[in-house]
Parts: C-alpha cells; sequence; structure tokens
C-alpha cells in the first residue's frame, strides 16, 4: 500500500473540514458560523474583492447557545495553504477559505468543531495608464516636455475621482482625468519630478499609475531677425546662445544639411536650425535672408568737347533699390 504523506493528511483533512454543515451541535450548544468580508455578513459561498488590496475577514458563532468551553479559532486557504489561528485576519490571497470554530470540553476531554468556506475571487484588472494629448499610451516610465511650453497628459478615460498628485499626496495638482504641465507647475531647474494619479474602476477598485517628468530647456535656439544684403554679399548664421552652460550633448543640424555651429550662406532664402539635446529634444528657430540686386547704373555716353567749354553728365540707375546715394 503506497504511504501517505504527512503533507496529503494536512490537505485532506483541511478540505474534509470545509464540507462539514456550519450547524454542529453538541455538549450543551451548537455552533452556527457566520462570516464577514469587510465588515459585511457574506451571504453565498463566493464574493469579490479588489486585486492586490487587502481584505478583512472575520468568524464568529451566532448559535444561539454555544458548546461548553472557550471558542479556538482557525483560518485555513486551501489553495495556497494558509493558516492563521485568529477570529479576524487580513489578507490579500484570494481562493477558498475554510472558517473554522472549535471548542474544547474539559470535562468530557472532547473537542466540538464546525467549519464553512467562503470563495473569495478578484475583479478583473482594467489597465489605467498615462496617456499624450493624442490619447496614445505612454509606455516608458519618464516623460521629457522639450522647452519652456504648456504640456498636456492624460489618464485611461471611464474611471472616475482622478486625483493628480506631485511628489507626493500632499500635494493634489488636479482632479480632471487631464493635466496640463505648465512651466509654473513644472520648472526645468526641478529636474526630475514624480506625477501620479489614483482613480477608482468601474467596480470601485482603487488603481495607479505614475511617471518621471522632466522639463529640458538645455537649449536656447535664436538665429535672429531677418536680414536683407546686397546680392551675393555672405552673411554667417549662428545661434548664440545655444546651448546653454551644462549641456552634455547636442546635434546642430541645419536645412542646408550642415552639422556645424554657424554656416556662411550668400543667397536669399529662409534657413532653419534644428538643435537636438540630449533628452532628444528639439528647438528649432529660421531666418528669412532678403537681398537686393546690384545697381546698375548708366551715364552720359563719351561725349568730346572743346578746351574751356563744359557740358553737364547725368547719371541713371537701371536696376537696383533705392533709395541711392
Amino acid at each position: 500500500m503506497k504511504k501517505i504523506t504527512p503533507l496529503f493528511i494536512l490537505i485532506f483533512t483541511v478540505i474534509q473540514l470545509s464540507l462539514i454543515p456550519a450547524v454542529f451541535g453538541g455538549s450543551g450548544g451548537s455552533i452556527l458560523i457566520s462570516i464577514s468580508l469587510n465588515g459585511n455578513t457574506v451571504t453565498s459561498k463566493s464574493d469579490t474583492v479588489c486585486q492586490g488590496g487587502a481584505f478583512n475577514l472575520s468568524m464568529k458563532n451566532i448559535a444561539s447557545t454555544t458548546p461548553s468551553g472557550g471558542a479556538v479559532y482557525q483560518w485555513t486557504n486551501i489553495d495556497s495553504l494558509i493558516t492563521l489561528n485568529s477570529q479576524s485576519i487580513n489578507q490579500t490571497a484570494s481562493g477558498r477559505w475554510v472558517a473554522t470554530i472549535k471548542y474544547y470540553n474539559n470535562s468530557s476531554a472532547t473537542w466540538t468543531s464546525a467549519s464553512d468556506t467562503v470563495t473569495i475571487n478578484y475583479y478583473p484588472v482594467i489597465p489605467f495608464l498615462f496617456l499624450t494629448s493624442k490619447g496614445t499610451p505612454i509606455l516608458g516610465s519618464n516623460i521629457t516636455i522639450c522647452g519652456n511650453v504648456d504640456s498636456l497628459v492624460g489618464a485611461s478615460p471611464g474611471f472616475t475621482h482622478y486625483k493628480w498628485y506631485k511628489n507626493d499626496t500632499g500635494h493634489l495638482v488636479d482632479t480632471n482625468s487631464v493635466l496640463v504641465i505648465t512651466p509654473k507647475l513644472l520648472s526645468g531647474p526641478e529636474g526630475v519630478v514624480s506625477f501620479f494619479i489614483t482613480a477608482k474602476d468601474m467596480y470601485g477598485c482603487n488603481v495607479y499609475t505614475e511617471k518621471n517628468i522632466r522639463r529640458d530647456i538645455s537649449v536656447c535656439i535664436n538665429l535672429g531677425a531677418d536680414t536683407t544684403t546686397c546680392k551675393g554679399q555672405p552673411v554667417t548664421l549662428s545661434s548664440p546662445c545655444s546651448p546653454q552652460a551644462g549641456t552634455l550633448a547636442y546635434a546642430y543640424k541645419w536645412s542646408t544639411g550642415a552639422t556645424t555651429g554657424s554656416i556662411t550662406v550668400n543667397k536669399a532664402g529662409t534657413y532653419m536650425l534644428t538643435i537636438t539635446s540630449l533628452t532628444k529634444c528639439t528647438f528649432k528657430d529660421t531666418i528669412n535672408i532678403y537681398q537686393n540686386p546690384t545697381p546698375l547704373i548708366a551715364i552720359t555716353k563719351d561725349t568730346s568737347i572743346c578746351y574751356g567749354t563744359s557740358v553737364q553728365l547725368t547719371s541713371n540707375v537701371i536696376t537696383g533699390k533705392g533709395p541711392f546715394t
């Protein structure tokens, strides 16, 4: 015959207890087990709780007369093999919880016991995410806002009781599903800041999501005002204020294809500079270069005069933009 191991005997015994009726009489009294979940009496053999949250299970004997002796209480989860000797427990594990109440009669040296079982299930988890202003989920743990601009971030729709916090729950910043991050709410010098949002799903369960957000103002870009020159005259373009001190890495890209800090051009047109920072933020500026055409002048044609006489010389601008001097 195959030997039964002690572990199997324990499991078999617990399962047997769960099949015993909740009412058990003896020793001059009865046991009628009542189970409560989070303070509410369980009226069916199963109930549902929020996943990840702690719940309270409690039992008591509600029979009008109880067996003699002091009561001993025991909770056993026959799915996760958890056993706790207490009338009330706080737990996070779902499954079949067996409530057992036992009384010991000193006179007869016998136990009177009864058990009842409640199955605790989890509500399904509904994804709760950070979203871009276009509703696209932000999957990374970090968000970078480029420059001193307002930026929108949102959270998954269909929830209630939205609460946005900055750094900790003592700093509530908004109660809408969308948060406008202004330079006042998050400045560049603050560096990386934790923003998180809490809400409730359709089951009333608490949900939570968090991101680290920073504002990148490491690059200043300014090509200056539009410039007018004479045709063919070279102009050097650059952004003197960029990059700012402390920038670890950056890249220049001109609309001409150049990748240097400055370029020299001799043609009219619109020129754009893009600077990419270490955080992959891009900063752009454009400048228009206008060129006046070279003036062409017609003067009095060659003339011969007698010595001592005079002739009037005249000039006429054929092309060019005035006024002329």
